[in-house]
């Protein structure tokens, strides 16, 4: 009887230690899943050449309102947001503005004319820009307040 008490707690142990191993060793997969939408536009994108084009897609789990969309630039750079659109299931436009000149600290929602609000379900987020200068290769990002 102690023998297989033995033999118990030893592979107990063993997928403990395989548990602890998978986890360790592929948290990409976990994280991916837990990732929402609003995680992937905040996403730090490389501009190139002075331009940038971006497209998301996820799922929105539950309705918000995004109050700020702030861009985070080097303080010297500027650029110009050609077009900027996002779009709920079904095709509807959310929130979108064009022909927006932009620097550190733009809050495009506030520039755009109002909050946006994402609706639960499958949304896109689509925003090209051009322009940017004087450094043409810089990275840009957009943190989103709610």
């Amino acid at each position: 009887m102690l023998y297989l008490l033995k033999k118990s707690l030893s592979l107990v142990n063993i997928c403990a230690l395989a548990i602890s191993l998978a986890i360790l060793c592929f948290p990409a997969v976990a994280m991916a899943d837990a990732e929402n939408f609003t995680q992937k536009v905040e996403k730090t994108i490389m501009v190139q050449n002075g331009s940038f084009a971006v497209k998301v897609t996820g799922d929105v789990k539950e309705s918000k309102m995004i109050r700020s969309v702030i861009v985070s630039l080097p303080d010297s750079e500027t650029g110009t947001i050609e077009n900027i659109a996002i779009t709920g299931s079904g095709g509807q436009r959310e929130f979108g503005c064009a022909g927006l000149q932009v620097k550190n600290g733009t809050d495009l929602i506030q520039e755009c004319g109002g909050p946006a609000v994402l609706e639960a379900g499958k949304t896109t987020y689509e925003a090209k820009g051009i322009d940017f200068a004087p450094n043409p290769d810089v990275p840009f990002s957009v943190d989103l307040i709610f």
